[in-house]
């Protein structure tokens, strides 16, 4: 089962400067540009995904769907700058999505207001009921594995640059992601 994130996404940045800890954010403005609006960070941070800036407001009014937590903040905690943010996005009807360890329904106030407004918050880490298991079985179609020996060593994007470069000599290819954010 595929949650559908929906679209058009407000990458949000905050106040992370480093690009180590926005490969969530850059990855998504890299290989899906047509799904990124835009970025939410906070004034003076300096990262840019190369996408536009917009406010919450301007991100609405252009029918942007989720708001994405592009950042994992060392430690997993977050600003409460940032709990205001994300409770501003759910009442004005955003779905929040989450690759975080922390769960989204832990922040206190968020989820109610989200039952209130409709919004949906997505914790990309949380498996989906019924997720089935390897048995064994052989399939059809080919594979290629990507492992790597840490975090952040480059296996989602070489599976996408992989997959672009096979669609592109005609090679039908897709990419599936191993459960977090794709």
């Amino acid at each position: 089962m595929n949650v559908k994130l929906k679209s058009p996404y407000l990458i949000f940045i905050c106040d992370i400067d480093n690009s180590i800890y926005a490969k969530t954010g850059l990855g998504m403005a890299q290989w899906y540009p047509e799904k990124v609006a835009g970025q939410l960070r906070f004034s003076g941070n300096t990262l840019d995904l190369g996408v536009l800036d917009l406010s919450l407001y301007e991100a609405v009014k252009l029918g942007v769907q989720s708001l994405v937590i592009g950042v994992a903040p060392i430690g997993e905690s977050i600003d409460n700058s940032w709990v205001r943010i994300l409770a501003e996005a759910v009442e004005q009807g955003l779905d929040i999505v989450s690759g975080l360890h922390l769960r989204l329904e832990d922040i206190p106030g968020l989820a109610t207001a989200a039952n209130t407004s409709g919004a949906h918050l997505v914790n990309v880490r949380t498996p989906p009921v019924n997720l089935p298991i390897g048995n064994g079985l052989k399939r059809s179609g080919k594979r290629v594995l990507m492992v790597g020996t840490d975090c952040a060593v480059g296996k989602k994007y070489t599976a996408l640059a992989l997959t672009n470069s096979l669609n592109k000599l005609n090679v039908e290819a897709t990419f599936r992601a191993t459960g977090q954010t794709k």
